[in-house]
């Protein structure tokens, strides 16, 4: 029994490890800004485990972080390049956010 508890912490403490580590990539690691699409799996895999609001505000925060990652990785200027990409992200995140909480689970 207390296995199956500890299984079951470590997987719901693994979507905001999973968080941290893309923000921390993109923020500080010498990737492009393309690295924070690494949070559509983490959304995907947060239907598996979450409601479909959890998974909402999973999509929220992935959004917030990304905001912050171009911000803090862009201080020298934005570039219209770094705009599009940024724009692409922001909308594959919402994307998939919004398709994992519309579609049914099918368990």
């Amino acid at each position: 029994m207390q296995f199956e508890q500890l299984r079951k912490n470590l997987v719901l403490a693994a979507v905001p490890v999973s968080l941290s580590a893309v923000f921390l990539l993109g923020t500080l690691g010498p990737f492009d800004a393309v690295i924070t699409v690494l949070y559509i799996p983490i959304i995907i895999f947060s239907t598996r485990i979450f409601p479909k609001g959890i998974v909402t505000y999973v999509g929220l925060a992935c959004v917030v972080l990304t905001c912050a990652s171009f911000v803090l990785g862009h201080v020298e200027g934005f570039h219209a390049v770094g705009l599009d990409q940024f724009a692409a992200i922001l909308l594959a995140i919402a994307a998939s956010t919004s398709f994992s909480v519309w579609i049914p689970k099918s368990r």
